[in-house]
Order: C-alpha cells, then structure tokens, then sequence
C-alpha cells in the first residue's frame, strides 16, 4: 500500500484507473477505513469519472484537507470485494510537513 502525506488545507487528488475489459465499468466506488464515502455531507468531496479509449479513470477530490481526511482509501467496483484489487489503494496522512504527489492507482 503507497502511503502519501499532504499539509492540511491542502486539495486532495486520488485516480483510480480501470484497464482491465473483464472488470470494465463506469460504476466505481470509493472508500475510506472500509466505509463507502458519502458525498452528501460534505461539499468539499467529489468524484468525477472519464472514460477513455482504453480504460476508466475516476477522480476522488477532497478540498481544505483536515486530519479528519486520514485514512485508508481504496477504489472498487462494487460488484466485486475491495480485496480483487490489492494495487487500488493509499494511505493518506493529514499533517504539516512535506507534500506528495498524486497517486494513481489500476484496477
């Protein structure tokens, strides 16, 4: 699991690539600590889907990061267990000190 650290405040960006045609699907779900994320709380959160030629790409986006957006993140499709796809996931840490980069994961 890749870990990435981001000061709070910060704007959070995960992707979540489906390449594979057998698991092919618009219908991505994210989760944090096991929990499906719930959008209507909180206006700051979004997850945005494109599709191209050869594969899915769905976007979460956390504005104003906060130490409550720590966790463990991962992104599957719902008709399958989140553990299909073991590369789909990120521990994400809120705290001062050095930013990463976007992580990208496959499906």
């Amino acid at each position: 699991m890749k870990t990435q650290y981001y000061n709070p405040g910060s704007e959070i960006e995960l992707t979540c690539v489906v390449r594979s045609r057998a698991n092919w699907s618009t219908n991505v779900e994210w989760l944090k600590d096991g929990q499906v994320l719930d959008l209507n709380h909180r206006p700051s959160v979004s997850i945005g889907t494109q599709v191209e030629a050869k594969h899915v790409l769905s976007r979460l986006w956390i504005g104003g990061a906060s130490a409550s957006d720590t966790g463990n993140y991962t992104c599957t499709i719902p008709k399958y267990s989140p553990d299909a796809f073991p590369r789909a996931r990120v521990k994400v840490h809120v705290v001062d000190g050095k930013v990463g980069v976007t992580p990208s994961f496959r499906l």
